[in-house]
């Protein structure tokens, strides 16, 4: 069978790169005088083809800068698998803890301790809540400090009464490299049920931007001894761990076998659990894609279609006189199926050469802006893959070459005696 097909494909190729079925393709093309009806179907279909072949790449090319870009942030932020205590009572032994479940499980590529509290920034007027993180650029198994847009990329020392802020935050807080802003974290509620509550006065010294407003909103990063040293903790306790992985597709099953080995107070969450709402939100966009996509290459394909049927009926004259003169049904059939690939050819390559262009654009200029408070993202991402352009143009050739099959067996049936009586 695919040796037949080969064969068959073989003949297809040599029918129509014959010199003068070329010829007399190019002339068909040509509509007949005061009648432009032939020039704007074949308009219509170029047209027809370029924006399904546009709608198809970018699609996907937003999808997936959409998935890599949440998925990249969201591991920067969270790593891979994090290790907390359920009734959130700190851990002692941070860096033997840290180092245990590196050595232990063979699945882990790194792990760190974490010290996280909530609490609330004010500058000026401004004052807003935050999540504190405590941080040390020495042991960044994520990759965070790539974020850092302004500023230092690290910390003074471990000590030091230093800030970095996200983009968002600083933007509402008003505030710049260097200047000041006061953190009051609550701790617990004292004897007077008043919740008692620490103060310290922060230099702002790198400001972040993930693109994700709910981090660069919420997320700051301050020295984690002196965080350790604000909430009370001795420098070997820590409220966490997060741990990368080799891979991190397998974090739900690897965070239940830590889980179940480490026993309690160990609690451990998947990157996919602490996101749920945001990798379904991804998958929820990616559901109707194929619908929409099949629905535009359907159109597309109707367009060719419909262009050829009128090129049968308008040069069904012609037709006959080439029958009459000897030509093959083949013949007639290759000069069907190459105007249908040169429509099929010029619109893909333009759609695709557009689209590259504006990909281009949109990844250096983000000329295209998003709400990040429901598309969790402030640009509209975009990847850029070869094999998805070489993908649609391989399905968009293939429908082009499919869709001349009905009018170009059309074609070969006219009968050479009625075709040159028609008018």
């Amino acid at each position: 069978m695919s040796v037949y097909f080969s064969n068959q494909m073989l003949k297809w190729y040599l029918l129509i790169t014959n010199n003068y079925i070329r010829f007399i393709s190019s002339r068909f093309a040509q509509p007949q005088k005061r009648r432009a009806i032939l020039s704007f179907t074949r308009m219509v279909a170029l047209l027809s083809v370029m924006i399904g072949s546009i709608a198809l790449i970018m699609s996907l090319s937003i999808l997936e800068g959409f998935d890599l870009k949440l998925r990249d942030s969201a591991y920067r932020f969270t790593s891979h698998i994090h290790i907390k205590s359920f009734s959130e009572i700190p851990f002692g032994g941070k860096d033997e803890n840290a180092n245990m479940i590196m050595e232990k499980y063979d699945f882990v590529d790194k792990a760190k301790p974490t010290l996280q509290k909530e609490g609330l920034v004010r500058a000026g007027k401004n004052l807003e809540g935050v999540v504190v993180n405590g941080f040390d650029f020495d042991r960044d198994i994520t990759g965070f400090s790539g974020f850092i847009t302004q500023g230092v990329a690290r910390f003074s020392n471990l000590s030091a009464n230093e800030v970095i802020i996200g983009s968002d935050l600083a933007e509402m807080l008003g505030v710049t490299i260097d200047d000041k802003m006061i953190l009051y974290v609550i701790l617990k509620e004292g004897s007077s049920g008043i919740p008692d509550s620490k103060i310290r006065k922060l230099t702002v010294k790198g400001i972040y931007q993930t693109g994700m407003t709910q981090y660069d909103k919420t997320m700051i990063y301050v020295p984690f001894e002196m965080l350790q040293s604000l909430i009370g903790f001795t420098k070997e306790q820590c409220t966490g761990f997060d741990v990368t992985l080799h891979n991190a597709s397998e974090a739900p099953i690897k965070a239940l076998i830590l889980e179940n080995e480490l026993g309690y107070p160990f609690y451990c969450q998947s990157v996919q659990q602490i996101h749920r709402s945001l990798f379904a939100w991804i998958d929820l966009q990616k559901e109707p894609i194929p619908l929409v996509l099949g629905l535009i290459s359907i159109v597309a394909v109707l367009n060719i279609i419909t262009m050829l049927l009128i090129t049968v009926v308008e040069k069904t004259k012609n037709i006959g006189i080439l029958r009459a003169l000897g030509m093959k049904g083949k013949n007639i059939l290759g000069i069907f199926i190459m105007q249908g690939l040169k429509v099929s050819l010029i619109g893909t390559i333009t759609g695709l050469g557009i689209s590259f262009l504006f990909s281009v654009i949109q990844l250096n200029y983000s000329i295209i802006k998003l709400d990040g408070a429901i598309y969790f993202l402030n640009a509209m991402p975009i990847k850029i893959i070869p094999e998805y352009y070489a993908a649609v143009f391989a399905i968009s050739m293939l429908l082009g070459f499919l869709s001349t099959i009905i009018p170009a067996i059309i074609a070969i049936k006219v009968s050479p005696l009625q075709a040159i009586r028609y008018k």
